[in-house]
């Protein structure tokens, strides 16, 4: 698909995650392969830690997966992929290591980068803009992107 940017999606699972470098390594250099990775931003999400009563990765981890995203990968940029919320977006905006994550809203396909100062802010959408407007605009998330205004 020549000339489209691609969020590629990458995670291990419970059984995996003793292993996860070597997992991870194999899944970026299967899936970047022959690719022009500057239409390329690497999205990790644990698999162990999707779905209702899981408990997601701490920014412990997700910086040591990030970090190691980024070395394996020459430094592409990487987002946490389990779902930027108000409960998550300080710890998340807090790793320094990851570029963004993708928004927790069903039916919604973008997700958001940290600007120059660090800040969360949406830049990219792949469908619904109306969607994405009535979520930025949505009172409860307004803060999460303009704290650093």
């Amino acid at each position: 698909a020549a000339g489209l940017d691609v969020l590629y999606c990458i995670g291990e699972n419970a059984d995996e995650q003793p292993r996860w470098q070597e997992v991870l390594k194999e899944q970026l250099t299967v899936g970047l392969e022959g690719v022009d990775k500057s239409k390329v931003t690497i999205a990790y999400e644990p698999v162990w830690a999707i779905g209702p009563g899981k408990i997601p990765p701490d920014a412990d981890y997700i910086r040591k997966i990030a970090s190691y995203v980024k070395e394996v990968t020459d430094g592409m940029d990487v987002v946490y992929g389990g779902g930027l919320k108000t409960d998550n977006a300080k710890m998340l905006a807090s790793v320094k290591e990851i570029d963004g994550g993708l928004i927790a809203l069903t039916r919604f396909s973008g997700f958001c980068r940290k600007d120059s100062k660090g800040c969360l802010a949406a830049d990219f959408i792949s469908s619904s803009i109306d969607i994405m407007d009535s979520f930025i605009n949505h009172p409860k998330y307004i803060q999460m992107f303009s704290e650093c205004d």
